[in-house]
């Protein structure tokens, strides 16, 4: 019986250890995706810009959105202008936003 305490005991400090470790990896994974997110906007607004500049009255990165507040972009918006061997990376791999 005094080993299944222990054991448990040492069980719980483990995963008490291993939820600090994501807690503080958090902040750093999400930096991460926003610079991804934000190089991807940035990269699909010079598409825009390429595509668009012959459209009179035509402003680039115009939000569909009436808002000053960030609206996070959907998957779609991300990946419109992305190139398809970069949709259908080899290996099956995507990422999941």
């Amino acid at each position: 019986y005094w080993t299944l305490v222990r054991w448990n005991r040492q069980r719980r400090r483990l995963l008490i250890e291993e939820l600090e470790a994501r807690i503080a990896l958090m902040p750093l994974l999400q930096a991460e995706s926003d610079r991804r997110t934000l190089r991807m906007l940035r990269e699909n607004l010079e598409e825009e810009a390429k595509i668009m500049r012959d459209v009179p009255g035509w402003k680039v990165g115009e939000s569909r959105f009436h808002t000053d507040r960030w609206v996070p972009p959907t998957p779609e918006e991300l990946y419109f202008l992305r190139p398809p061997a970069e949709l259908d990376p080899p290996g099956g791999f995507s990422w999941e936003f």
